[in-house]
């Protein structure tokens, strides 16, 4: 899940450079976070998805995409959980900060 944030990691933000096409990523920070309240979930353009396996039922991937009506409607609700990856599939090039979400 990446470097334990501590006092001495105090950047505030982590950066996931050049994500293009489908890119295997996950969130930098070991909490669990709704879908929708990342910054990448924001900055990703209409006809991105996510895929994200099911953890629940073990059966496969489920997969959302941003539309240019509903947003990321169809992923109202997902939680990334901590420590997961996930793929995202994305027309545009885009470098994806992230920023900490709690104070040490």
């Amino acid at each position: 899940m990446g470097e334990v944030p501590s006092e001495f990691n105090l950047a505030g933000t982590t950066t996931v450079a050049n994500i293009q096409g489908t890119d295997a990523v996950g969130y930098a920070y070991p909490i669990d976070i709704l879908w929708t309240n990342t910054t990448l979930a924001q900055a990703l353009p209409n006809d991105s998805a996510i895929h994200i396996w099911k953890l629940e039922t073990q059966d496969g991937y489920s997969t959302y995409t941003k539309s240019s009506r509903a947003g990321w409607a169809t992923a109202a609700g997902l939680v990334i959980k901590a420590g997961q990856g996930f793929w995202v599939t994305t027309p545009a090039l885009l470098d994806w900060e992230e920023v900490e979400p709690y104070d040490l």
